[in-house]
């Protein structure tokens, strides 16, 4: 198979990738890393995301279309100030082209590119007249390559403060582009040249997938490409692959829970807490001097907030309007992208902003707003502090803080009982939230938190109901929660002149370990029995494969086995591994089992 060829390459050196991706144009990449804005020392990487492109924060993003007016890819219409080629302009050598922009925008840079097989050169097509997977690969390094350059010639440090630019783009080819029954070699392909771009070039590549199925065949065959290639430990310390290795083991048995907080919608733009005050305190309707804004940033967080509404005549309901308006965003993060793809159900957050939803509708998952919504879904995502697209529900004075307490205990009680069935994942939350606090104190009193555990060195700590993803140790604050695991990012040892640099730096580390949880986590069997996919099979699968396909052959012949009420679950099952052809249950079921 295609797929074993590809994966006998080892990165060990150029040569073997080049001769499994040739025209690679090292010398572009070279001179490109080398003026590199990046604050990380550490090698590129390229992250798997179940999602949307479109609606994804980068540097740079692929759409595979030489239109501006593709509804597919622009729903919306062109982005204001836009203005592409014609068509004319993609020649059999020429690919992919930067879209000119008139008006600022705060989005990535857009490219098109022409990966539509049905106007591919007849020197590019095989003998039935297809395209070539080679084709669209040369698209996929042209964009890749192209977007480095056009990113090194400008001195612009990487959006929404990374340590490195990252680029996303699409599985390209797989949707009307032609090479949809041949995803697995496709993906194969792609994640191969990614690999070797990553390697010489010091930038991050994300590979937006589509569908479940996708993202199950993209996490199996990337195993084999790790393997293969860099392992993580050049990327993350052993202490670092360890506690991803075991939230992903809790993430796949269902005992997982995600907690976001501010921290995680900065990567798409959004402000952290003072930001937040601090920028509205500096709107004119608010009439503070600069003097003003900056003894503001002295007092307490709700304190700061009790000011604002006051300067605004008292008007709680402005205040949260301008909230609604400062968190507004359209295109979700790198890690609103990684946490959607992970094995969970329950989504707490005391985000305002609707960044995770969108992560989640990417990746085409059903689930319910609480407290917003009443439809019945095993997924859901309670927002604890309202909602920007219901400004009115906003929580960020003390008073509203009360009130949103004493008005709607039931959210309070969803999530003691979280916190004591599941494990919590904390992400970009402080534990500064005082409802929190006595939610957390409600469950160690119910659970009687004096149940110890042993450590690897033979300590005694409380058993931890949860683990806080942090940028830096803060060991005072593990003090006060003795039950809670702190998993900091590590320091490095390159010269960084700031704070911000230095967080920076340690976010993407943060990214890397959710990235890691997410491949862990997966259980790559989504793909299966779906024929698109059969390029991406390793052996073993291979040989499950025709197991199981000649097992559902069989199945489904036997007229009596498809009465049996058992069939409809055997039936989802296959589904669920992938089969596009499983039959319905025969309608005259057995009802033996009814009396």
């Amino acid at each position: 198979m295609v797929v074993a060829a590809l994966l006998s390459c080892r990165f060990t050196s150029r040569a073997h990738v080049t001769m499994c991706l040739p025209d690679s144009r090292p010398g572009l990449a070279a001179q490109a890393a080398h003026s590199s804005l990046s604050l990380d020392s550490t090698r590129g990487h390229v992250f798997v995301v179940h999602g949307d492109v479109r609606k994804f924060a980068a540097d740079a993003v692929l759409m595979p279309t030489r239109s501006l007016n593709n509804p597919k890819w622009f729903p919306d219409g062109p982005p204001p100030g836009a203005s592409g080629p014609t068509r004319s302009y993609f020649a059999s050598s020429r690919r992919v082209v930067k879209v000119s922009r008139s008006l600022p925008f705060q989005g990535p840079d857009i490219w098109l590119g022409h990966l539509d097989g049905r106007d591919a050169p007849s020197d590019a097509c095989d003998f039935s007249g297809r395209p070539r997977l080679q084709w669209f690969m040369e698209a996929a390094r042209q964009f890749v390559y192209s977007a480095l350059a056009d990113l090194r010639s400008r001195p612009q440090p990487p959006r929404y403060g990374r340590a490195k630019h990252l680029i996303a783009m699409p599985v390209v080819g797989t949707g009307t582009g032609g090479a949809r029954d041949r995803s697995g070699d496709v993906i194969a392909r792609l994640l191969l040249l990614l690999q070797e771009f990553v390697l010489e070039a010091d930038i991050d590549v994300a590979l937006v997938v589509k569908g479940e199925t996708m993202f199950s065949a993209a996490q199996a065959l990337r195993r084999e490409v790790d393997g293969a290639g860099p392992r993580w430990g050049e990327l993350l310390s052993k202490r670092l692959c360890a506690h991803a290795e075991t939230l992903a083991e809790r993430a796949a048995n269902e005992q997982l829970c995600l907690f976001l907080g501010a921290g995680v919608s900065i990567g798409a733009g959004l402000p952290r807490w003072q930001e937040l005050l601090t920028s509205i305190a500096a709107r004119e309707e608010l009439g503070m001097s600069a003097e003003e804004v900056e003894q503001l940033s002295t007092l307490k967080l709700f304190d700061q907030a009790a000011v604002l509404a006051s300067r605004l005549g008292g008007s709680e309901s402005r205040l949260q309007e301008l909230v609604a308006d400062e968190c507004s965003a359209d295109l979700y993060s790198l890690t609103h992208g990684l946490l959607a793809g992970l094995p969970v159900n329950a989504v707490v957050t005391t985000n305002y902003d609707s960044l995770f939803e969108k992560a989640w509708d990417g990746a085409a998952a059903k689930y319910t707003v609480l407290p917003y919504e009443t439809q019945p879904s095993e997924r859901f995502i309670l927002k604890l502090h309202g909602d920007v697209r219901r400004p009115e529900d906003i929580v960020i004075t003390r008073t509203q803080m009360r009130d949103s307490r004493e008005q709607r205990p039931a959210l309070s009680g969803i999530v003691e009982t979280i916190l004591l069935t599941k494990h919590m994942l904390f992400i970009g939350f402080s534990l500064q939230d005082p409802n929190f606090s006595e939610l957390a104190g409600a469950v160690r009193r119910a659970q009687g938190r004096g149940k110890v555990v042993v450590k690897e060195d033979e300590r005694t700590v409380p058993d931890a109901f949860g683990t806080l993803l942090m940028l830096q140790d803060r060991p005072l604050l593990q003090e006060l929660w003795p039950d809670l695991r702190f998993v900091p990012m590590e320091t490095i040892s390159a010269p960084i002149s700031s704070s911000a640099q230095l967080n920076a730096v340690r976010a993407r580390r943060m990214e890397l370990l959710l990235d890691k949880i997410s491949l862990d986590a997966s259980t790559c069997t989504s793909h299966l029995l779906d024929e698109d996919f059969s390029g991406a099979f390793s052996a073993n699968e291979a040989a499950l494969k025709k197991h199981l396909s000649n097992f559902q052959l069989r199945l489904q012949k036997n007229s009596l086995a498809r009465k049996s009420r058992g069939y409809a679950v055997v039936a989802e099952t296959l589904r669920s591994l992938g089969s596009h052809n499983v039959l319905p249950p025969d309608r005259d079921v057995d009802e033996t089992c009814e009396s």
